[in-house]
């Protein structure tokens, strides 16, 4: 199929030659990637590659939230409750989207995009103007309050 604004063939998924998808190195956010080596573009237009649906997986997300209350009387019907939470205690890093830019068009061409299947961005990042801190996947946070209950 041809792009009607940029005149381009557009193929449809990747084949896949069914070797291990992953390159694992200490120097990679994640510490795995792609293989783009491993993937080339399908040769028909729109057409179906030889890569099973479900089969790559993204990165597993870890996180640990914790929260604990206490409420102290003052006087009768008046309490002091206080509130610490806690969010991503151990300040794992939790990857988002990865790059799956083949980084060639020609059909049959192995993929040559050395950065295809790298993390570029966390859970956190690219939700608009969210606060990263108490998103999914960010930093680690804490949050304190005091509230006065009569």
């Amino acid at each position: 199929m041809t792009d009607p604004v940029t005149g381009d063939v557009i193929f449809g998924e990747l084949n896949w030659n069914g070797k291990g998808p992953y390159i694992n190195s200490p120097g990679i956010p994640g510490g795995r990637q792609l293989n783009p080596a491993d993937f080339s573009i399908t040769t028909t237009p729109l057409g179906t590659g030889t890569l099973p649906r479900n089969t790559l997986r993204a990165f597993p997300e870890a996180q640990a939230n914790v929260a604990i209350e206490r409420i102290f009387p003052l006087h009768e019907r008046i309490n002091l409750k206080f509130r610490a939470e806690a969010f991503n205690v151990t300040n794992h890093p939790n990857f988002g989207a990865v790059s799956l830019t083949c980084g060639t068009t020609t059909a049959g061409a192995t993929c040559n995009n050395p950065i295809m299947g790298q993390a570029t961005s966390t859970l956190n990042s690219g939700l608009g103007n969210l606060n990263s801190l108490y998103q999914q996947g960010g930093p680690r946070s804490l949050e304190f309050t005091l509230k006065l209950q009569f």
